[in-house]
């Protein structure tokens, strides 16, 4: 138990829990749970109405003792007050780039987080800030023939002379390594059940919530699938430096949350002709491998094993 005097102490002492996991950064509340950032408002008030009301917080009346805590107008009141404390001294102008800088070349985790550039597995620390992560844990033990076959299915898809530059893109824009040379984009057009579909679930599954489709934007996805009409298959850079891979259903336009810049165009074919792809490799023709890509974290992990090779 924890007695104190007053509302004041209360407030403090709150604060001084909280403060190195609520910021203020370009006027919205930044608040760290678990090993996330969130931006939601009301999340975060949610979020911290339940922990003060758990914290034992006593004022002692002669023999009695009196809950700071307990009832629900007298917290929210905390919550307002330790609100507007954050804002006046808690600002942290940095934090933005720091979701940035502090997971480039990285993958979150459950378990930890994976460096593309030392090519390791670690454990969760403070440097880390991210507001995404893959909501699993990561088997840093690598499965050959999963590795085998999910290169298998990407080279069905890009064709074989093809397949490590592809790789080698994709590994890249994952990694979030966005000062390197790709100054140019990929662009293929695929006919009907080209691959397109796989191509998607095999990502998607894999990453997660680093991956995005017309339905799922955000601007930490680092891919995003989305279909045109005529099967426009590029990567685009975001405004702020993000690199996103693009498959577009429709005309380049502003969205309410991301603006979208168009950047050259690069065919992946070397004699710059379209790759045609005719048909939808064995995943359509075996629905228990499809069902195995989909369900079974052996080819989520063995797809960023593969992807790590080529960093």
């Amino acid at each position: 138990m924890i007695f104190l005097e007053n509302d004041d102490q209360v407030i403090e002492f709150i604060y001084n829990l909280v403060k190195n996991n609520l910021y203020y950064c370009k006027k919205k509340l930044y608040l760290k749970k678990g090993i996330i950032w969130i931006d939601n408002k009301e999340e975060i008030s949610a979020y911290l109405l339940v922990f003060i009301s758990e914290l034992p917080i006593y004022k002692k009346v002669g023999v009695v003792q009196i809950s700071y805590t307990k009832y629900y107008n007298k917290t929210e009141y905390y919550i307002k007050k330790i609100i507007k404390k954050i804002k006046i001294n808690n600002i942290k102008d940095d934090l933005l780039d720091l979701f940035i800088i502090s997971t480039k070349n990285k993958l979150v985790f459950n378990n930890g987080y994976l460096d593309f550039s030392s090519k390791k597995f670690y454990e969760h620390d403070d440097s880390i800030y991210t507001m995404i992560k893959i909501d699993r844990d990561f088997n840093t033990r690598i499965n050959y023939e999963y590795v085998k076959h999910v290169k298998k299915i990407l080279t069905d898809i890009f064709g074989g002379s093809n397949i490590d530059r592809v790789l080698t893109y994709f590994a890249r824009v994952i990694s979030n390594c966005h000062d390197d040379n790709l100054d140019q984009d990929f662009y293929f057009r695929a006919c009907t059940l080209g691959g397109k579909s796989t191509l998607f679930e095999l990502f998607y599954n894999s990453l997660t919530d680093y991956v995005g489709s017309s339905m799922i934007q955000d601007k930490y996805k680092r891919l995003i699938f989305i279909y045109n009409y005529d099967y426009k298959f590029t990567r685009i850079r975001h405004n702020n430096s993000y690199r996103i891979f693009y498959i577009s259903t429709y005309k380049l336009q502003k969205h309410n949350d991301i603006n979208y810049i168009e950047s050259n165009i690069m065919f992946l074919s070397d004699d710059n002709q379209d790759i045609n792809i005719t048909d939808e490799i064995i995943i359509k023709q075996n629905p228990d491998i499809l069902d195995k890509l989909v369900f079974t974290k052996e080819y989520n992990d063995a797809l960023i094993h593969l992807l790590l090779e080529y960093t």
